[in-house]
């Protein structure tokens, strides 16, 4: 059985998407017989840990414990998803036999790597010309979009907007640090009674119980759901942040409207906007409430607008990403285990 350590974090500061990726692609290693592991730092461990979760030390000088774990679970595939580890932190944590696996998507600082993924909708392998080895295998674009097995499963799913799309999901990240989701909620009180909506926040947000506090009759809040896919499914259009969960949505069919809330989440709600799959409508920096109360009030009376979108979500993501995925890191792995013991 081949083995698989994965070094992601994630918590109030820097999100959840890291960790949401690498469990997606956690999912599809298993259903080829891999056993993976995670290697977090104390705080993000005490959020997302579990039994195959081992503690280190934050930044490069958590390498050495690393590399510990890989000697003495035999770890085939070291998976780094970390925008605070670069090619100091690959070469210090890996042996000769493993198969090193970079998640990216900034193209900002050099690795050391024999495979990397970048699902940017406007990456080119030119970007890392200067920042990985020759020989590095390049995994690019939203084809390879993480995302876990269940939402595949929904991709052809029947869909017929109703003419009215009255059913909002908020989602804004797990952490959602500046507090986005509020401000939207004030936005939301411009079309009161229209809209039935649910805002989902995650595990790591720090402004939770305020939040909760705003619930009323047409205002469900919900922490942590414990089965986000459904609640994306029944929704007839969302407000989402540009990360992995407007992937998710792309996959579903569901239209939505984008606030960026990172720098590096720009790429991404351009592609989703130029395919027509979802449209921005503001960042966290320049919050235009009536734009935002306007731009779901219009959505949602605008079934056309929702089928296209919807159609076109569902062109782009297929739910198929970590599959393929696993199955290149697989083939990359079975290799050198031939190479070494031939």
């Amino acid at each position: 059985m081949p083995h698989a350590l994965f070094r992601v974090d994630g918590g109030p500061e820097i999100g959840i998407g890291h960790v949401m990726r690498c469990r997606a692609l956690q999912a599809a290693f298993v259903s080829l017989g891999w056993s993976c592991w995670t290697a977090m730092t104390t705080s993000s461990a005490e959020l997302f840990g579990d039994s195959q979760t081992i503690t280190v030390a934050a930044g490069t000088a958590g390498a050495l414990e690393v590399a510990k774990a890989i000697e003495q679970t035999r770890i085939d595939c070291l998976v780094v998803d970390h925008y605070a580890l670069d090619v100091e932190f690959e070469q210090a944590a890996h042996s000769p036999g493993t198969t090193v696996v970079v998640i990216d998507d900034l193209a900002d600082r050099r690795h050391d790597c024999d495979l990397l993924l970048d699902t940017g909708p406007e990456r080119e392998a030119s970007d890392y010309a200067q920042l990985t080895k020759p020989t590095v295998q390049f995994l690019l674009g939203p084809r390879y979009a993480l995302l876990r097995p269940e939402f595949a499963g929904l991709h052809n799913r029947s869909l017929t907007p109703p003419p009215i799309g009255r059913r909002l999901l908020i989602t804004l990240g797990g952490a959602d640090p500046d507090n986005v989701s509020e401000r939207v909620l004030d936005a939301l009180s411009q079309v009161h009674g229209m809209i039935d909506a649910v805002l989902a926040i995650g595990p790591a947000n720090p402004s939770r119980d305020r939040l909760v506090a705003r619930a009323y009759a047409g205002l469900e809040v919900v922490v942590d759901p414990p089965n986000l896919v459904a609640l994306m499914a029944e929704a007839d259009m969302a407000v989402a942040a540009g990360g992995t969960t407007c992937w998710e949505l792309a996959c579903l069919g569901v239209p939505t409207l984008l606030i960026i809330i990172a720098k590096n989440q720009r790429a991404v709600a351009r592609a989703m906007q130029n395919v027509g799959a979802a449209m921005i409508i503001g960042d966290s920096t320049e919050f235009d409430r009536d734009k935002v109360a306007a731009s779901i009030g219009q959505l949602a009376n605008d079934r056309t607008r929702r089928a296209q979108m919807s159609a076109a979500g569902r062109g782009l993501i297929d739910g198929l990403g970590a599959s393929r995925v696993a199955h290149a890191v697989a083939a990359v792995v079975a290799a050198r285990q031939m190479e070494m013991h031939s």
